[in-house]
């Protein structure tokens, strides 16, 4: 009769978390996030300067290599105040009637042109057999990542 009476005062209630319990748990939660967006910030930067300069690279392979099938020269401009580089006579990769240019500040790199030097030119110009006529390097950053393409005497393109 006794054990009836003292079920009958507590009601059962379902088990739940304190309002402390609750608030550590927040805490850690937030101690984890300031630790990972600085992590993810330059993740996110590290991903964009490679993106960046294997889009540079890949797009100095093609303008050699359209050189070589077109047997005759084909340049790349580059434009270190918008951050872009047009190769003149490739259609664009779009199909448009315009040359193929790539806005290196516009999404998803957003990246900036730091250099450009080819025997003191912005531009780097193939030969109808590939070769350059001035060995370079392009630079690129993005906030604290630095990129260098670099252009070989032979037309390598490869990125630092």
């Amino acid at each position: 009769m006794m054990k009836n009476r003292q079920q009958q005062r507590r009601p059962h209630r379902p088990p739940a978390f304190s309002l402390i319990e609750l608030l550590a748990v927040t805490v850690i939660l937030g101690l984890f996030a300031t630790l990972a967006v600085p992590r993810y910030g330059r993740l996110i930067a590290r991903q964009r300067a490679d993106a960046a300069a294997t889009r540079l690279a890949m797009d100095l392979r093609m303008a050699r290599q359209h050189a070589r099938t077109c047997s005759r020269s084909q340049s790349v401009t580059f434009d270190l105040t918008k951050h872009e580089y047009t190769l003149p006579n490739v259609r664009g990769l779009d199909h448009s009637q315009s040359d193929h240019k790539v806005s290196l500040a516009a999404a998803p790199y957003h990246a900036t042109l730091t250099g450009v030097n080819f025997g003191s030119k912005t531009f780097v110009t193939f030969d109808g057999y590939g070769t350059p006529k001035a060995a370079g390097r392009v630079d690129l950053t993005i906030g604290v990542e630095t990129r260098a393409v670099l252009v070989s005497a032979t037309g390598e393109v490869t990125i630092q």
